[in-house]
């Protein structure tokens, strides 16, 4: 067996659509690979559109800079307590490493189609009061990427249209191929940075952390912070993602899902041409008493167990491909050698 080592880090923040004057989640900073100048975001790439209310947990959260302004999304997150959303520490925090100020956080709750027309807002739509960032999360490297946002009053939760998560409090199994996990978002639908005005869905496999590991994604092998999921097959998370929620059915015909995870950051590109691209995902579990329960303290939790599923067969559906195998991936091989070539070239 032949092994490369390279010092190249390709690692990107899936972090907000950039457009100029939105938050865009240090991108520049949080990208190693110095000749990718443009800022990307996160995206559903190859997913299905989601029904309506299929999955009445997600909000869609909206940048709006002042009260004449119009709102436009830039991140994802789930409906944890009436009163709070989770959603990926990067999402809150601009270009220049500041923190969004509360009040221009718009979460849309009950919604499919998520592009507002006006800055008047109506619907089922609260706020932000307070952002709760985890203390010891790093813009350079996006480990502890998990915040809470605290909103300035409660959301309507009719049980419809919209529902709390749960968040899952057992230890997170690795599925196998035929048992796959969820992802959801309004994001980029590949890298022609497209955004999607309407809610989309895939299902992707969770896999060894050595998996992402190989492209480099720095995890952290000594705490199960993270979670690296993808198929190697195209369908993955992009730009407009972030904050999003990896999670699975609870019940199906209640439309209870349980949270697993926090779309959090990747190799550059997604979706076609960039297939063997997987993604990394805040682990939820691993801070359900460490940080979100210590700010909130009433959430709902599900444990995984064997009589519990990964796979989700709601309206539509989402991949049917099976996952790529785990061993040796020749794209994956010469993905990185290019990529080392690359920034020898570059230095030079």
């Amino acid at each position: 067996m032949m092994i490369i080592s390279c010092s190249c880090n390709l690692i990107i923040d899936r972090n907000p659509i950039i457009t100029p004057g939105m938050p865009k989640v240090l991108a520049d900073r949080l990208r190693y690979l110095e000749s990718i100048k443009k800022a990307k975001g996160i995206k559903i790439a190859n997913g299905s559109k989601a029904a309506t209310n299929e999955f009445p947990f997600m909000v869609s959260l909206q940048y709006q800079a002042s009260s004449s302004s119009v709102p436009y999304h830039f991140c994802g997150g789930s409906i944890i307590n009436k009163r709070y959303i989770m959603t990926a520490a990067h999402c809150m925090f601009d270009d220049t490493n500041v923190k969004l100020t509360p009040s221009t956080i718009v979460v849309l709750a009950g919604v499919n189609y998520n592009t507002i027309s006006t800055s008047s807002l109506s619907g089922n739509y609260a706020k932000g009061s307070s952002i709760t960032v985890h203390t010891s999360f790093s813009s350079k490297t996006l480990a502890n990427d998990i915040a809470i946002i605290y909103l300035d009053r409660d959301l309507t939760i009719d049980g419809t249209t919209t529902r709390l998560a749960y968040i899952e409090s057992g230890s997170v199994p690795i599925p196998t191929a035929s048992s796959k996990i969820l992802v959801a978002g309004w994001g980029y639908t590949d890298s022609t940075e497209v955004a999607s005005e309407n809610l989309l869905k895939v299902n992707i496999p969770i896999v060894s952390d050595t998996i992402c590991n190989s492209y480099p994604l720095s995890l952290d092998m000594a705490k199960p912070r993270q979670i690296c999921a993808g198929d190697g097959a195209g369908h993955d998370s992009c730009s407009g993602d972030s904050g999003g929620p990896l999670f699975r059915v609870v019940n199906s015909n209640t439309k209870d899902f349980a949270v697993v995870g926090l779309v959090s950051y990747g190799p550059d590109g997604c979706g076609t041409g960039y297939e063997t691209n997987r993604g990394v995902y805040t682990n939820t579990t691993y801070y359900l008493n460490s940080f979100i329960r210590s700010v909130v303290s009433s959430v709902q939790t599900d444990t995984y167990n064997s009589n519990s599923s990964y796979v989700y067969t709601g309206t539509s559906g989402g991949s049917t491909k099976s996952d790529a195998s785990l061993g040796f991936d020749l794209k994956s091989f010469v993905f990185i050698v290019v990529m080392c070539l690359g920034m020898i070239f570059y230095a030079l």
